[in-house]
């Protein structure tokens, strides 16, 4: 999709073969960090931490949380998105995720809700529209996912119109 990914972490939180992923690789957060439009943090679960895949929770803040001072190292228009839930003082500071003009987490785990029930609702079995390349839906009974007929887009009967698309307020696809 033409995204450029860097990934920041201690070696020992990267998988196996990450470099084979077409992605950058970094362990220094401080280097990438003002050239990053968008800044992705992900929870650091406290649960493995028992394994040692780092020496302590002030360490991996220290080097790899994403702070005021940090933040303000950041293009201007770059934003920090984070899933949740999220550890306050581990990977991202509490005036960071709370943080107005630059934070979407908000956002983020609200659209979250709306985009994984419909993901759900089209996986399940509801009615599926197929885009075409050209970007308009398939023709009727034809299918962008082969033969196997499987999400096809049933022909219309004459003079009838298409059910509406199920509303999805708030997500932003």
């Amino acid at each position: 999709m033409g995204a450029e990914v860097t990934l920041v972490a201690p070696p020992t939180l990267l998988p196996a073969r990450v470099d084979s992923w077409g992605v950058s690789v970094s362990y220094d957060l401080d280097a990438v960090l003002p050239k990053q439009d968008v800044v992705m943090l992900l929870r650091v679960q406290l649960e493995r931490q028992k394994a040692g895949f780092f020496p302590s929770l002030r360490e991996y803040a220290r080097l790899y949380g994403l702070d005021a001072q940090r933040l303000a190292t950041m293009a201007d228009h770059a934003i920090v998105m984070h899933p949740g839930p999220m550890n306050r003082g581990v990977e991202i500071a509490a005036e960071v995720a709370d943080s107005l003009e630059r934070s979407v987490i908000a956002d983020q785990v609200a659209n979250g809700i709306s985009v994984r029930m419909a993901l759900l609702y089209l996986l399940l079995g509801g009615p599926a529209i197929e885009i075409d390349p050209s970007g308009g839906p398939a023709p009727a009974g034809e299918s962008a996912r082969g033969p196997s007929g499987r999400g096809t887009v049933p022909p219309e009967p004459p003079g009838s119109a298409p059910p509406p698309a199920p509303a999805l307020e708030g997500a932003a696809l």
